[in-house]
């Protein structure tokens, strides 16, 4: 077994164990091959054979993380756009993605999103309660939906 033997299949060793906890995009994928020191040919086989083995799937990553942080975390689409382009993932895939989700979704989300915040927060200013579900990536119409009159 030759050196480049050996690196590919340490690389890949390690590459199914972190996609076997949680889905990478490639460019995070390419990161961390890349910091502990693999040659570009090498990251780019095992990343070409990942997607081909469908280890690498970023559209069902995407899903799957819009479905997390928006269920979970009461993050708007706005927010989870930003979060999702930060780890690497394709602007297309997440508009695709974000484009699926219905409207009644979103609404119900920023209404869990005001019961954590009035959770912490007794004195709910509409002010305030604005801005938080704003920051939390609610469109302006949506929160308009939501809050209490």
């Amino acid at each position: 077994m030759c050196s480049s033997d050996q690196e590919y299949s340490k690389a890949l060793k390690y590459c199914l164990n972190i996609l076997s906890k949680r889905d990478y995009s490639r460019r995070r994928i390419f990161e961390k091959l890349q910091k502990r020191g693999y040659s570009k040919k090498t990251i780019n086989q095992i990343i070409d054979y990942l997607a081909e083995m469908k280890y690498l799937d970023e559209a069902r990553a995407v899903e799957n993380l819009i479905y997390f942080k928006l269920e979970h975390k009461h993050w708007g689409p706005y927010k989870i756009k930003n979060s999702l382009y930060i780890k690497g993932y394709e602007l297309e895939i997440i508009n695709i993605a974000l484009n699926s989700i219905e409207n009644e979704q979103l609404l119900h989300c920023c209404k869990s999103a005001i019961k954590d915040y009035g959770k912490h927060n007794l004195n709910m200013k509409p002010d305030k309660l604005y801005r938080f579900l704003f920051n939390r990536g609610f469109s302006d119409s949506i929160i308009r939906q939501c809050l209490p009159d």
